[in-house]
């Protein structure tokens, strides 16, 4: 069984590989130069989508273990469950929302746009209306309205 160290020095490790991939991979957000081809749109999505995951993980993974090291267990706690979190948000897309569409032997010009439309919520995050909260609507916390 392995020392409380050495898991620590594993992690350490595998946290070097991740932020060497996610300073390599990072993807500028340029879904004008796709030149409104769909195809290309999902090509976007995905490189942001992969830049995103490996970034977080890598900013969390060293600030967990930076709290481990000046014994800041709050900290601690914190950068974990955002990990689970995470790591939940990106199981239930893949499972849930990606899945059906990629089950499917061939994806039609429709199945291609709602590709689209989950990429941009997975990327985005959320579905709090952002815009409409800033604009000083607060009775408008989703944007069920935008056909998401």
């Amino acid at each position: 069984m392995p020392t409380t160290k050495e898991l620590i020095a594993t992690v350490r490790e595998g946290n070097a590989h991740l932020e060497a991939m996610a300073n390599a991979i990072e993807f500028p957000w340029s879904p004008v130069a796709t030149g409104g081809n769909a195809r290309k749109l999902h090509n976007v999505y995905v490189r942001n989508l992969t830049s995103s995951y490996v970034s977080r993980f890598s900013d969390l993974t060293r600030g967990l273990l930076s709290a481990v090291d000046a014994e800041n267990y709050l900290v601690y706690a914190l950068a974990g469950r955002s990990l689970i979190e995470i790591t939940a948000t990106l199981r239930y897309y893949i499972t849930q929302r990606y899945k059906p569409l990629f089950a499917k032997e061939t994806l039609s010009s429709e199945d291609l746009q709602t590709l689209i439309k989950v990429h941009d919520q997975h990327l985005r995050g959320t579905r709090f209306d952002w815009e409409s909260f800033f604009a000083g609507d607060v009775g408008a916390p989703t944007d069920a309205g935008r056909g998401f």
